[in-house]
């Protein structure tokens, strides 16, 4: 029997299909497509759903019987979402989860409500990237459509819905509406209250790889997928990324590398305070049963990469295979180069995450002379991303109380051995690469697994599906050589 796992993520739309031992099977991906311009970033939930379609049929076709596929789940962004109306129909674009036209409802959220208050609810530190702002949004400046809306799901959950006709949504997606009371795993009356929203908009409740219900006919016509496949909850992107590389107990720190960057750590029960809630690190509910996670990011770390790259040695518009190819040889032939020379790139293109949130921040690039040549500015992006990462990781055990034992990485990016290295130089610690090109789906087709009834538990998906795993330890010489840069690249995000 398989599994397939789907994952909706900012730049790429993926699908793969692995057989109960975690091996890929069948996989298919088109590119996101963001439309630019006018008020904001958005994507169409029509085309979002006619392209998760054809990624599914082509996956059938691959897999040559859709009887074999015992469940689907679906991982990705979670902030962003669709509204429906009373017939289920989607009735506005998708607005990008980045994008900064909620920055006036955040700034409502900064002037009236507690910012201490809604976090010790939430885990979240007021942003503006959460559903909450979005929806507050779409009430002040679309009226009439705000008044026409019945439901809003968020990406994965507007998946399942086309998949099944059931509304739904997972506690890890929940935790990143700004509206779940993440103790109660509960809507929060109080906040929806402060933010003027109804309850009815939002959708039942569920743990992550619980059985939704079976493929509805109409999905099974459009996708090719059997009526007897059963839809499973996943969930957030870097959640389920998580979980699938076995980051689901306390003393590690799992790196999910993407569009934006994420670390991640798992804790027994919910930090609302200190030095969490004063670096600006968020805290949600994982996919694993009773456990949560303290997240932090850098917001564009593969975009980074892509806009460096792309400006300095183009190849923006190919395909993904084509791209990952470009960016290998570009990074390895770069980090190969003498050096940075004292080039600084501080990676805030959309602000700095923590510790020390701050959206007003953009991209710097410190140093820069007439010596320098392309080479040497991948090579100070790189060598930037990985600084920051070590930043985040510092703050990130400074609140666990000095408990981080393992360093683990994966994401498409992390299969690139010479960044991976230079990481584990500027960390100056050993790191475990997660040899999975593609976690999210991995994790969502895990919980497949759990909610098909293929597993009998979380653990036991843990044990069938496995993952392999590259050490990286760092270089003595080149780690000693790094500390002083770190120390100045630090002093620069400071300031």
């Amino acid at each position: 029997m398989y599994l397939l796992g789907i994952d909706i993520g900012t730049s790429f739309w993926k699908a793969a299909l692995y057989d109960t031992s975690g091996k890929v099977v069948a996989e298919s991906v088109t590119p996101a497509g963001a439309s630019h311009g006018g008020r904001f970033d958005y994507y169409d939930p029509d085309r979002l759903w006619k392209s998760v379609s054809l990624l599914i049929r082509k996956i059938v076709r691959q897999a040559g019987s859709p009887g074999m596929i015992s469940g689907v789940a679906v991982a990705g962004m979670a902030e962003s979402g669709v509204p429906l109306d009373g017939k289920g129909n989607a009735i506005y674009p998708i607005i990008a989860w980045y994008d900064k036209c909620t920055a006036p409802q955040a700034e409502w959220w900064l002037k009236k409500v507690d910012r201490k208050k809604a976090h010790g609810i939430t885990g979240l530190y007021i942003k503006h990237i959460y559903s909450v702002n979005k929806l507050m949004w779409l009430r002040d400046n679309e009226p009439a459509v705000f008044r026409k809306m019945a439901k809003w799901l968020c990406l994965p959950d507007y998946i399942v819905y086309k998949l099944t006709g059931r509304y739904t949504m997972d506690y890890s997606i929940a935790s990143r509406t700004m509206l779940l009371d993440i103790k109660k795993r509960k809507w929060s009356g109080k906040l929806l209250e402060y933010a003027g929203l109804d309850s009815s908009i939002l959708p039942p409740l569920y743990p992550a790889g619980s059985a939704v219900e079976r493929v509805s006919r109409r999905a099974a016509e459009a996708t090719g997928l059997s009526r007897k496949t059963v839809v499973v909850t996943g969930g957030h992107d870097h959640v389920c990324g998580a979980f699938a590389a076995g980051a689901v107990s306390e003393g590690g720190v799992f790196d999910s590398i993407g569009t934006a960057e994420c670390l991640f750590t798992v804790v027994d029960k919910p930090v609302l305070s200190g030095g969490v809630y004063r670096s600006g690190f968020s805290s949600g509910c994982h996919v694993q049963p009773g456990k949560y996670y303290i997240m932090g990011g850098i917001y564009t770390s593969g975009a980074v990469v892509d806009w460096v790259i792309g400006l300095l040695f183009g190849g923006r518009n190919l395909t993904k295979k084509k791209k990952m190819e470009l960016y290998k040889k570009t990074i390895e032939k770069s980090l190969k180069s003498p050096g940075t020379r004292e080039l600084f790139l501080l990676p805030y293109f959309r602000g700095s995450g923590p510790p020390g949130v701050d959206y007003s921040r953009r991209g710097v690039m410190y140093g820069l002379d007439l010596s320098h040549d392309r080479r040497d500015i991948v090579n100070a992006a790189i060598s930037g991303l990985c600084c920051e990462s070590r930043r985040l990781a510092e703050a990130l055990e400074a609140c666990v109380g000095g408990k981080i034992k393992k360093y683990s990485i994966t994401g498409s990016l992390a299969g690139i051995r010479d960044w991976m290295q230079l990481k584990a130089n500027v960390l100056n610690r050993t790191v475990e690469v997660i040899d999975v090109p593609e976690a999210g789906t991995l994790g969502a087709a895990m919980l497949a697994g759990i909610g098909s009834g293929l597993f009998s538990s979380f653990s036991e998906s843990r044990r069938r599906m496995k993952v392999k795993k590259v050490i990286i330890r760092p270089n003595p010489f080149t780690a000693g050589k790094f500390r002083d840069y770190y120390e100045k690249y630090k002093s620069l995000s400071e300031l």
